[in-house]
């Protein structure tokens, strides 16, 4: 079919989150014609939603504090904690990036990051969080814009949803370009290349209902735009869709503030208690996985309490002073005003509290192996499951380019972050602190220089 192409520019990416812009700065810088195709009328998604961490190994901030760090040692933690289900060479290939990646936001981008110390996060070998000092990734999606709003080669055009790949009739490996919804008639783009970062289908019921059944009627916390139109498109040109199953769920968002509560409350020594002033799991499994526990809990909930160290650790994100100011978080001198406070059956938390503390140098009966003694005042927050985004995506290759259903690929469209198969495998319990936005980040980067190379025919 003949198209009558609207508009011709070297690049086109869909999508404007972390991912979105990063590809589109590395072709911009590169001096292609990108235009970066939002369908919101404004920049927001799961970057914004998010507290903006990025896990990178073998940084110079990391070095700057001392921290022994490694592509390999972030390799190693991510297929530790999936069991070696995700994609390896994609895998590798993000590990490998990521420090570059984030100097390349600092130098390049004038972001501001810092290396996260104030707490660990379960299945990290050493401290590899860079985020803005806000622990806020709002501020990160803001930066972004402000970078891309400085490149005259860089459009960034918003409300303008794509609906359909183009695809080459000739080649089949090929997409041509995209058609963009208008108000009054389709506006027909034609690339050179094709970047898809639309993010995943968290906000498509019908989707989670099918993949992830169990997590269909928990609180979704990501973005409603991420309903996913880039694995829809890239589907019906014969791509792969890969790890549906996998998604990042959290334990811990307050109810019924719906704010989310920093998981460094439970690495710090908190414990989390249903209605019967129980525990119930290893917290320190992660955050991810815990989110179906507390679902399977008495009325869904459950309760945190930790302590003054914990707090003051927790104090440090954004999200936790906002829910002190709503009043979330609550204190307590003593565990009879706890459990009062949360209708607990009268010394059921104290009983636990003491069966906790007899595990202190040995693992527990849920095999928690670093508990601590809790210390009077305590703190408690009445929290609830979410689900954040999903890991299920478009297969696709060490160059982020996409893989068609007879294992080729398409030679010039790519996809990253949400929109493509994530790093955590097929379960939830694969999930590693930050795969989310190190997929948008690094996938973005190697999209973006791929994309780049392509184009010029040197890589």
């Amino acid at each position: 079919m003949a198209y009558l192409w609207d508009l011709e520019v070297d690049a086109v990416v869909v999508g404007a989150g972390a991912c979105g812009l990063i590809a589109a700065l590395r072709l911009a810088e590169r001096g292609f014609d990108v235009v970066v195709l939002e369908k919101l009328a404004q920049l927001r998604g799961n970057t914004a939603l998010s507290q903006g961490m990025i896990p990178a190994a073998g940084t110079r901030f990391q070095r700057e504090l001392g921290i022994v760090d490694s592509p390999q040692m972030l390799y190693d933690d991510i297929m530790r904690k999936n069991g070696g289900t995700s994609d390896p060479v994609v895998t590798r290939a993000v590990s490998e990036i990521a420090n570059t990646a984030v100097e390349w936001l600092v130098d390049r981008c004038g972001i501001s990051l810092t290396v996260c110390t104030e707490f660990a996060y379960p299945g990290f070998s050493a401290f590899r969080m860079h985020a803005p000092s806000s622990r806020f990734g709002r501020d990160l999606l803001r930066s972004l814009e402000t970078a891309a709003k400085r490149c005259p080669n860089l459009t960034l055009a918003l409300q303008s949803p794509v609906r359909k790949l183009i695809p080459d009739e000739a080649d089949g490996t090929r997409v041509r370009g995209v058609l963009v919804e208008q108000p009054d008639e389709p506006l027909r783009v034609k690339a050179d290349a094709v970047v898809l970062a639309c993010n995943g289908f968290g906000g498509n019921p019908d989707m989670v209902r099918t993949f992830i059944p169990e997590m269909a009627d928990a609180l979704y916390f990501g973005h409603e735009g991420n309903t996913g139109d880039g694995l829809r498109m890239a589907r019906e040109l014969g791509a792969i869709w890969a790890s549906m199953h996998g998604y990042q769920g959290h334990a811990s968002v307050a109810v019924p503030h719906g704010i989310l509560i920093t998981w460094g409350t439970v690495m710090t020594g908190g414990i989390l208690l249903n209605q019967r002033g129980e525990r119930f799991a290893n917290e320190l499994q992660g955050y991810s996985e815990m989110a179906a526990e507390v679902k399977r809990q008495p009325g869904g909930v459950a309760y945190e309490l930790f302590d003054q160290a914990a707090y003051e650790a927790a104090y440090t994100v954004h999200d936790f002073r906002m829910a002190i100011e709503v009043g979330a978080v609550r204190r307590f001198e003593t565990l009879d005003e706890y459990e009062t406070a949360f209708h607990l059956p009268s010394q059921s938390v104290r009983n636990t509290l003491a069966e906790y503390h007899k595990n202190l140098d040995a693992e527990d009966a849920f095999g928690r192996p670093d508990c601590r003694p809790l210390q009077a005042p305590y703190y408690g927050i009445r929290i609830g499951p979410a689900l954040f985004h999903t890991q299920g995506g478009l297969k696709i290759n060490e160059n982020a380019q996409v893989l068609r259903q007879d294992g080729t690929i398409f030679t010039n469209l790519y996809a990253g972050g949400g929109a493509a198969e994530g790093l955590s495998g097929d379960q939830p319990k694969g999930y590693l602190s930050g795969n989310g936005l190190l997929s948008a980040v690094a996938l973005g980067y190697i999209a973006g220089t791929h994309a780049a190379g392509a184009i010029t025919g040197v890589q």
